[in-house]
């Protein structure tokens, strides 16, 4: 299969997940946003190009996948239409087994059978859509290698400009790479300084007067958030600590103290149940102060049925609290498959952006995602989960036009690092060492570690991008059965210690 070949076969796989009869409604509503927020015109050719723009321009009109029907009226209200050209795109509807064929042209539909099954599964699609962008890429660096060696050697008309030479060949090729990178991915935010000095100072003014914190996310740790100011559209946050040291219940903490504040939280979880995060938020809502019960529910009690009556009562008050005030932001858990990829990931965040704006998700755990590709060994793909999981985070778009939202990963460390932080009763960077782009690219780590008979869990900020790397040590209550943590020197601590 050559590669232009290759590229038409991804851009068909794509367009049959997206179109298959077979697909729920479900299916259809998650997969057009998907579909929509991951490609470009620019990965389609011919009438799967035209056929793009159509699904394109009608999603962003409607938030749905647009009817047969509806696109060949589409082409029909074209001022160039003829038969000719509405039968061709009839014609591509049925070999892509989309819309019932009797009411778009029952000829067509006897002259194009189904050869096999257009069904593709959730992965399948989201790898046709990668596949589809990484041919793209190659295209077109192909083409943009052969225009650049023409330039270089004999010359080229570009755009009405005849361009020859290095100088020429240099420019051209560099322009073009530019535009791979952007079917690659998303279009990056790019400006001069010098135009942004008004922008600049805003930015400022905002963080002096504390407006900022409109839209960052505050974790509830002071130690934390005196140091970051809160995390920020665009950032990746790692929580590292060995297994049982508090790292779901902190994300679950950090979630709970946005949606507090009335922001919205995507909680993604591959190593927990749904219902356990559902029950631990519960159980975290108990202890709020309002409720005038530092004890709490205890999550087990919860799930094996086993509240006292009293309990039964603050349950309830708890459970109609949290799903009626309106003051508080909405949280959103999806279970992820164990081997999940970041372009799944993606998706399900841009699924769930229509329904409100997302600023915090939270994936537990990164460690366990998956890459959907071949790559050598273990580390290797970490190294490119943790890559892309940064640029989701960078280039998440908003529907009211921004971009950017904080990412929030727990990170387990291997048994030997743990033991080694245990004997010298602190972690370091070392911890990560399983891949390099952990250290490198992550904004913020900290870290968790519960030393055997000492209360409390020893935390340290490992690294932060925006200061110095803070070594100091703080300590943070815990109480699993609550899923609360929290600053030692807080009230509401005060409270859980009686």
């Amino acid at each position: 299969m050559s590669l232009i070949e290759d590229a038409q076969y991804y851009q068909t796989r794509v367009l049959q997940g997206l179109f298959s009869v077979a697909n729920t409604e479900q299916e259809k509503s998650f997969r057009v946003r998907e579909f929509t927020s991951a490609l470009h015109e620019e990965h389609f050719t011919g009438k799967n190009q035209a056929l793009f723009n159509l699904i394109n321009r009608y999603f962003f009109l409607t938030y749905a996948l647009i009817t047969a029907h509806d696109l060949i009226d589409s082409i029909r209200a074209d001022e160039e239409a003829t038969e000719a050209k509405v039968y061709e795109y009839q014609s591509l509807l049925s070999t892509l087994r989309y819309g019932d064929e009797v009411l778009v042209n029952p000829a067509v539909a006897k002259s194009f059978p189904p050869t096999k099954n257009t069904y593709l599964t959730d992965p399948e699609f989201t790898y046709a859509i990668k596949r589809l962008k990484e041919q793209t890429q190659i295209d077109l660096f192909g083409v943009s290698l052969s225009d650049s060696m023409q330039i270089l050697v004999n010359g080229k008309t570009v755009e009405k400009k005849f361009l020859k030479g290095f100088d020429d060949a240099r420019l051209y090729y560099a322009e073009k790479l530019i535009d791979i990178e952007h079917v690659g991915g998303e279009e990056l935010p790019a400006g001069t300084v010098q135009d942004e000095k008004e922008e600049i100072e805003q930015e400022y003014a905002l963080a002096k007067n504390g407006t900022t914190r409109d839209f960052s996310v505050l974790t509830g740790i002071r130690e934390i958030d005196d140091v970051t100011g809160g995390g920020m559209p665009g950032e990746m946050w790692f929580l590292t600590g060995y297994t049982a040291e508090g790292k779901t219940t902190e994300c679950i903490n950090v979630a709970y103290n946005a949606i507090m504040n009335g922001q919205n939280v995507f909680f993604g979880t591959a190593e927990t149940l749904r219902a356990q995060v559902r029950r631990r938020l519960i159980s975290r809502h108990s202890v709020n102060p309002k409720f005038n019960s530092p004890r709490g529910i205890a999550g087990d009690e919860v799930k094996n049925g086993k509240l006292s009556v009293e309990n039964e009562i603050l349950f309830h008050d708890v459970v109609n609290d949290l799903v009626s005030n309106t003051d508080y932001g909405r949280f959103k858990i999806a279970q992820i498959p164990k081997r999940c990829t970041v372009d799944f990931y993606s998706a399900l965040l841009a699924k769930y952006e229509s329904e409100f704006h997302i600023h915090m998700a939270v994936w537990d755990e990164l460690r366990l995602a998956g890459v959907g590709y071949r790559r050598s060994n273990r580390r290797e793909e970490l190294n490119d989960i943790i890559t892309d999981a940064k640029q989701m985070a960078v280039n998440h778009r908003h529907h009211n036009g921004t971009v950017g939202v904080l990412l929030l990963a727990p990170y387990q460390v291997s048994r030997e690092q743990w033991k080694r932080a245990v004997e010298a009763q602190a972690y370091t960077k070392d911890c990560l060492a399983e891949t390099s782009e952990a250290e490198k690219t992550a904004d913020l780590i900290w870290s968790h570690l519960q030393i055997p008979n000492v209360p409390g869990l020893r935390c340290q900020i490992l690294k932060y991008r925006d200061g110095s790397d803070r070594s100091q040590d703080f300590t943070l209550e815990w109480k699993p059965e609550n899923c609360y943590i929290g600053s030692m020197t807080s009230a509401h601590a005060d409270l859980l210690l009686e």
